[in-house]
């Protein structure tokens, strides 16, 4: 919940916060951008805070200036993808836990225009969704490293990286994302 209680401030500030990556992430033209958070369960642990994915999409497979024209024409299709993502997950993290349901947000976001499954997934959207589970301790992996320090770090040839400063890279590797 949010520091002033209120559960409307806190779907606003995440709200703002998806709309800010979502922004950065397309200025740069990145297939995805992650906050990461404290755990409010977790103290001084990075969780998955909030995220924006704008990469390829099964449903989108044209080419890539029919996929960039149908981004310039409907500006919720990344926005509606990251929601299905975060639903996706929701899912199967409940699915996970004794089949017991992810707690009701206060207010309710509007649906996801369409239910996806794992098979819909291209490999970039497979290794967004797979970062949603991560956590750090500070000082582990770049996120943890970032906090610790207090600053950003920026990672260069990430499929170059020793597993041990992006272990990550392993998964991506595996999935044949770079």
């Amino acid at each position: 919940m949010a520091p002033d209680g209120d559960p409307q401030h806190e779907l606003t500030s995440e709200f703002a916060v998806r709309q800010w990556i979502g922004s950065a992430v397309k200025s740069i033209q990145w297939s995805y951008g992650i906050f990461w958070s404290l755990s409010p369960s977790q103290p001084g642990v990075l969780k998955w805070g909030n995220g924006f994915y704008n990469g390829e999409m099964k449903s989108r497979s044209r080419s890539k200036s029919e996929a960039q024209q149908q981004r310039d024409d409907d500006e919720d299709t990344c926005s509606q993808r990251s929601e299905q993502l975060r639903e996706l997950f929701k899912s199967l993290a409940a699915s996970e836990s004794n089949n017991t349901p992810p707690p009701a947000p206060a207010k309710k976001p509007p649906p996801a225009p369409a239910v996806i499954s794992l098979e819909d997934l291209t490999q970039s959207e497979w290794f967004y969704l797979l970062c949603m589970s991560f956590i750090f301790n500070p000082g582990q992996e770049l996120p943890g490293k970032a906090f610790a320090k207090g600053q950003p770090l920026w990672l260069c040839n990430a499929h170059l990286a020793d597993n041990k400063v992006f272990g990550r890279s392993l998964l991506a590797k595996v999935r044949r994302y770079y």
